[in-house]
């Protein structure tokens, strides 16, 4: 999955956010592609995941829910 960086938390300052997530693109974690951030390895997300408790858990997929309804909604033809 890759993430837009201005969607990962739209209340941090572009800058802040991109010092915050440099160790993790420095150690090969993250990657930062042309369309976003993604992890590395699918088991770097697995076990951030698993750490997460089950309210931040349901907030991040509901927020990734409504990104991807967002980026596909223009997409989408009724017929």
């Amino acid at each position: 999955m890759v993430v837009p960086a201005e969607r990962l938390t739209p209340d941090l300052e572009p800058a802040r956010l991109l010092a915050a997530l440099e160790p993790a693109i420095q150690r090969r974690i993250v990657d930062d592609t042309a369309a976003g951030f993604r992890f590395r390895y699918p088991p770097f997300r697995e076990v951030l995941v698993a750490d997460l408790g089950p309210t931040r858990r349901r907030l991040l997929r509901g927020a990734v829910s409504m990104m991807t309804m967002t980026r596909y909604l223009g997409r989408a033809r009724l017929t």
